[in-house]
């Protein structure tokens, strides 16, 4: 099992392609497999998601939290981190990119200094 098969699944219920019976099916006929496959990130998610379904079988959470929290995982899976230093110290552009967004952040410390000449 691979995190891009998992995303698939996730994205076609968060779409409406699945009912919540077929993603619960899925998600707990596949969870022996994920653990298998010694994938942290795909065991991660398919956690989630089997929280998610075991919170909405006992009341907690309704169904369009549960839609909104598979969809949150799929954005946040799917979001590229990319850091990169920068010439002078403490220098850092931090980009993060998804499918639905793009957001910059730009922390950094800039020093000058003036030489007199005399």
């Amino acid at each position: 099992m691979t995190k891009e098969e998992v995303l698939r699944i996730f994205s076609q219920f968060s779409s409406g392609q699945l009912s919540f019976e077929q993603f619960e099916e899925w998600v707990v006929s596949h969870l022996q497999v994920a653990l298998d496959s010694g994938d942290q990130e795909v065991i991660r998610l398919m956690d989630e998601a089997d929280g998610l379904l075991l919170q909405l079988g006992v009341g907690e959470v309704d169904d369009v939290a549960v839609l909104n929290g598979i969809d949150a995982l799929v954005r946040e899976a799917q979001t590229v981190r990319v850091s990169m230093s920068m010439g002078s110290p403490l220098s850092v552009t931090t980009i993060s990119v998804s499918k639905h967004n793009v957001s910059t952040e730009l922390p950094f410390r800039a020093e000058a200094r003036i030489l007199a000449f005399a």
